[in-house]
């Protein structure tokens, strides 16, 4: 009899158990799952760029001016910059097709919004897919903008068929011509 109580005993235990591994299985299962999206920052320490990320993975974030990459952020009045997002991956295809949006805000250092515009790509936001895509934002600067004042930047990047995006800040300088 001790013997049978023994056994009905681990039986009971191993029926107990079970659901606990079940459990266990779920949770890995999920973490794994919530793993695939992709999220980070990259930093440029040259010009302070910023880029946030979730899902739309940039290898590289860097600003350009005259076809050269910038190591300030020292913009002249009235000359444009170029805000790259070198090798963004993540973008969802639609019959081999991607689409994106693009939103340009500018504010001054009192927090006065210069420009705002929602989508700078409408209309134009569907593009062949390519698997290295470089998403660029060409910012220009010249009045009410003043030499020696800072102004932040913020540009947003999104994946029109999916979820993902980027948002780019950066602080500029405005100075006069060299």
């Amino acid at each position: 009899m001790k013997d049978l109580n023994c056994k009905s005993m681990k039986q009971l235990f191993q029926q107990a158990i079970r659901p606990f591994y079940f459990v266990l299985f779920a949770v890995l299962l999920y973490s794994c799952n919530v793993g695939s999206i992709h999220t980070g920052i990259i930093k440029n320490a040259g010009t302070g760029l910023t880029a946030v990320y979730k899902d739309l993975v940039p290898t590289d974030v860097f600003l350009l001016a005259n076809n050269e990459e910038l190591n300030n952020n020292e913009i002249p009045l009235g000359e444009s910059f170029i805000l790259v997002n070198n090798h963004t991956k993540g973008f969802v295809e639609k019959d081999g097709k991607v689409s994106f949006g693009c939103s340009l805000i500018i504010k001054d250092e009192a927090g006065t919004e210069l420009m705002n515009e929602p989508d700078l790509f409408k209309g134009e936001d569907i593009l062949q897919a390519s698997p290295t895509t470089v998403l660029r934002c060409t910012v220009n600067t010249g009045s009410p903008m003043k030499e020696g004042q800072k102004y932040k930047v913020a540009v947003r990047f999104w994946d029109k068929y999916g979820k993902g995006q980027i948002e780019n800040t950066v602080k500029i300088k405005i100075i006069g011509h060299p």
